[in-house]
């Protein structure tokens, strides 16, 4: 969905063994307030070679039910190529119908020569990148200690926005596939918001080694959008 599609800088390093593979697939259910919206997926879908880099293709699906499509209705695919060495994002294509709002997006990333295309236009950068979804992979990989503070540029379009990543606390939560030992992690900036249109990212991650992403919550100007884990399969 639009409010989350941001570009990630990071410089930290990752572990060696990573804990997804090819095939590992996220269903998602998401909810407006109480009312349930719709069903979402996040699924590596094979691997590939982008500009001569082996790749992992990860896919991003949202879709409002039928009923969802009355209070508003989407219909999103994102699919992103991720760097199988360092896991920094090589291309990103989005397809977006949210409501009244229709836009397709495709992000070709120069590692190396320091820039990026967005539908032909050139931005330049310092660092690999990272988009929103490669964020929860990336993230996966590392230790996510209580307390610990990451520093990262956001881009979007051709803003960059200085970001930290907080890791907050650990929690327990429900998820409609079962409960969840979990730490909290919150993406912020250190004057006003992160997302454009007001809202607060919250991402609740399993305390184990898989570290999956079994809840994902964003505060919106008139109510709050939750994601919530369904079945990994």
């Amino acid at each position: 969905m639009k409010h989350l599609f941001i570009i990630l800088i990071f410089s930290f390093p990752y572990a060696e063994e990573l804990p997804f593979h090819v095939g590992e697939k996220f269903n998602y259910e998401f909810q407006f307030n109480i009312l349930e919206a719709g069903q979402a997926s996040l699924e590596v879908i094979g691997n590939d070679t982008i500009n001569g880099h082996p790749c992992y293709n990860i896919q991003f699906i949202a879709g409002t039910s039928y009923w969802g499509d009355f209070l508003f209705t989407i219909r999103d695919t994102i699919s992103i190529w991720i760097d199988q060495n360092t896991l920094s994002t090589r291309q990103i294509r989005k397809s977006i119908h949210e409501g009244n709002y229709h836009k397709n997006t495709d992000i070709l990333v120069y590692e190396d020569e320091h820039y990026a295309t967005s539908n032909g236009d050139t931005i330049n950068i310092k660092a690999p990148v990272q988009d929103p979804y490669s964020l929860f992979y990336y993230l996966r990989t590392l230790p996510l200690t209580v307390g610990d503070i990451y520093s990262f540029t956001a881009i979007d379009g051709r803003e960059l926005t200085d970001v930290k990543l907080k890791v907050d606390r650990q929690t327990r939560v429900q998820t409609p596939m079962q409960w969840w030992d979990c730490i909290k992690v919150r993406p912020y900036k250190d004057t006003g918001n992160l997302l454009k249109n007001e809202g607060e990212m919250t991402i609740w991650f399993s305390n184990d080694k898989n570290k999956y992403p079994v809840r994902i919550r964003i505060e919106l100007k008139y109510g709050s959008l939750i994601l919530e884990l369904l079945n990994i399969s």
